[in-house]
């Protein structure tokens, strides 16, 4: 057998290796981290974390979930959003985070080093901004393993999308996502006639008025007030919010298909 019919063979082995499924996978971040942009340490901690799950996972597919101290969020109730009303929205975004998080995306040299991302849902539009260093970094480390992400976002992204389209008839009332170390408090609304292209099944679906974070030990304890109408949990063992972390975790959480989230997709 010749050197070139040999190379031909192993080429072929590899494009006929059988269809694997992508991994869950969340990568979290200590409680006390706060999201910046040139925080080297910190951004080093969390693609350390993903190093060593690649290096394990070698070749895999996987869909990674990024911890909440990875992302900037704001919602913006309006039900449409035209140019005019998008800019204001993310001005409005970037004066917030500049006020009470010291983050001041106003200046374009700083905003540079921000991935910003809009998602228009039934009343309301989010608005987020993640660190170009660490999505990047990340994406860097996978692609030195072989390793395919084929999905990067919150863990509750899908899910709190279904929850929103098939919740049942309730009051304006709060949903708590809670992972280790962090506690999300998504301020919803009661289904209205209005329908939207995001954060949807259905043109009944709840409006998502509000979204805040905070560590787990503040909000953890608020699922037996009055206003609280759910309580979801990812499960991440191993991953307790203290430090860094890369861990398995249910591929249906991630995408919405999981009995948390009321059962599986149709």
């Amino acid at each position: 057998m010749s050197v070139q019919t040999l190379q031909t063979l192993r080429a072929q082995r590899w494009r006929w290796q059988p269809w694997r499924a992508a991994l869950g996978v969340y990568l979290a971040l200590p409680a006390h981290w706060t999201v910046q942009a040139d925080d080297t340490e910190a951004l080093q901690e969390a693609q350390a974390c993903f190093d060593a799950w690649c290096t394990a996972h070698a070749g895999e597919r996987c869909e990674l979930a990024l911890g909440a101290a990875a992302t900037l969020w704001q919602v913006a109730p309006m039900a449409s959003a035209g140019v005019a009303d998008l800019q204001q929205a993310w001005d409005q975004a970037f004066a917030h985070w500049a006020h009470y998080l010291d983050v001041d995306l106003r200046e374009p040299e700083r905003l540079a080093g921000w991935h910003l991302q809009e998602a228009q849902g039934p009343g309301s539009t989010v608005l987020a901004a993640t660190p170009l260093a660490l999505t990047e970094g990340l994406m860097a480390v996978a692609q030195a393993h072989g390793v395919r992400v084929d999905w990067m976002g919150p863990w509750w992204a899908r899910g709190l999308a279904r929850w929103l389209a098939q919740a049942g008839a309730a009051p304006e009332a709060d949903v708590l996502l809670v992972e280790p170390g962090w506690t999300w408090r998504a301020r919803v609304q009661p289904p209205t006639a209005r329908a939207g292209t995001w954060l949807r099944r259905a043109p009944t679906a709840w409006t998502l008025l509000h979204l805040g974070v905070d560590g787990g030990r503040a909000l953890n304890g608020a699922a037996g007030r009055p206003g609280t109408l759910a309580r979801l949990a990812l499960e991440a063992p191993g991953a307790t919010g203290g430090q860094a972390a890369c861990v398995s975790v249910d591929l249906g959480v991630l995408q919405g298909r999981a009995p948390m989230w009321g059962g599986p997709c149709p």
